[in-house]
């Protein structure tokens, strides 16, 4: 019908509209009923039915599936034009394929966290906020399985990063009753937690998304700050706080001795020093590490990362310069190189003739490269 009323060209946009006007979640809708039957002046005024209308459907999403968006831009812009045309422009979300699908999938995922901040109260749980938490990963789900949601990565990425602090919000969060377990938490969820609503800065290209998004926000530092108040209280002078040891916390001038030389003993050992890494930062880059065959390790008889404890107050000059040192101290580079060379545990696990070398930021580099004498040093076995 298409070729015999000139209309080749609209043979994959209107299968492309035939998603949205017979798709099976749109049963009943009374404005795409009336949309397919303005179809039919598309082909020479013949019915199209359900049957028809979705195996045309099906056939116009494979081949846009198969070749990729990018090779049928122009007939994903006259879908959306032609849909408009139909009066049902509306409903494009309801599509895998289109823009303006993916648009008004962004819109409903957004409004639904909206809805769900809304829903927040001092006391969590109940039917109302659990049906809320259930709609906005749902309307996740919708935007996952859109064909061009991939090609927006930011967008992707805050999306999961708002689901992940949903569910974060709408559980009861543990009171911290230790310095140990606030430290804990922060290792195990606060990273987390952080990484997730730092991602969120910003927003997105669509205001009422980027709406949604700040209220999220807002409600997750408004947690965050009670959690925070809580920890400061517990280090407090007379607050109260039980500094009973964790076998998962190591201090800062521990490391070396407890983390480091162990592994010496039996495999040359690079230590990475970065300098101001919080956990949420270094729970971010490891997400990239880990595509790159890098591993993380950790004791099978505490089944959970360590977790490193900064020196107070937690700044260059007094935690590295004790990380380094082996001991609670201050100093600049040059104390750092001296203590790290004699580092009783480190000795104890080098060769005699290659005492640990320490390389600061400013030898790490030459001509735009690492230096030759970091990668000697690194290819060195002793």
């Amino acid at each position: 019908a298409t070729r015999s009323s000139g209309r080749l060209a609209d043979a994959l946009p209107l299968g492309l509209v035939c998603s949205v006007v017979f798709a099976p979640d749109a049963a009943g809708q009374t404005e795409l009923g009336h949309a397919a039957v303005r179809l039919e002046r598309h082909v020479d005024d013949l019915h199209i039915g359900v049957v028809e209308g979705r195996a045309w459907a099906k056939a116009a999403t494979a081949l846009v599936g198969r070749d990729g968006a990018a090779a049928w831009q122009g007939a994903l812009d006259r879908a959306d034009t032609l849909l408009e045309e139909l009066r049902a422009g509306a409903f494009a979300w309801l599509s895998d394929t289109l823009y303006a699908g993916l648009d008004q999938r962004m819109l409903r995922f957004g409004a639904a966290v909206g809805r769900f901040v809304a829903q927040l109260s001092g006391e969590k749980g109940g039917d109302a906020l659990d049906e809320a938490v259930r709609e906005v990963l749902q309307r996740a789900a919708e935007l996952r399985r859109h064909a061009l949601v991939s090609r927006f990565a930011q967008r992707r990425e805050q999306v999961e990063m708002a689901c992940r602090l949903v569910k974060w919000l709408a559980r009861p969060i543990r009171d911290l009753d230790s310095v140990a377990s606030a430290i804990e938490w922060q290792a195990d969820q606060g990273a987390f937690v952080d990484w997730a609503r730092f991602r969120l800065r910003g927003g997105d290209d669509l205001a009422e998304v980027s709406e949604a998004y700040a209220a999220l926000r807002a409600a997750v530092a408004a947690e965050r700050a009670r959690l925070a108040k809580r920890f400061a209280s517990l280090l407090a002078p007379g607050g109260g706080h039980d500094w009973t040891p964790s076998p998962r916390i190591v201090p800062v001038e521990s490391a070396l001795a407890d983390l480091v030389a162990p592994l010496a003993a039996s495999h040359p050992v690079l230590l990475l020093v970065m300098d101001g890494l919080s956990v949420s930062i270094f729970r971010e880059l490891f997400a990239e590490l880990a595509a790159l065959s890098w591993s993380e390790w950790v004791r099978s008889d505490l089944g959970h990362a360590l977790a490193g404890l900064a020196a107070f107050p937690t700044v260059t000059e007094v935690s590295r310069a004790s990380l380094l040192a082996g001991a609670v101290t201050t100093g600049g580079s040059g104390q750092e190189k001296t203590a790290f060379a004699v580092h009783p545990a480190l000795l104890a696990n080098s060769n005699a003739s290659q005492p640990p070398r320490l390389f600061h930021k400013g030898e790490l580099a030459e001509d735009g490269s690492l230096s030759s004498q970091v990668r000697a040093a690194i290819v060195d076995g002793r």
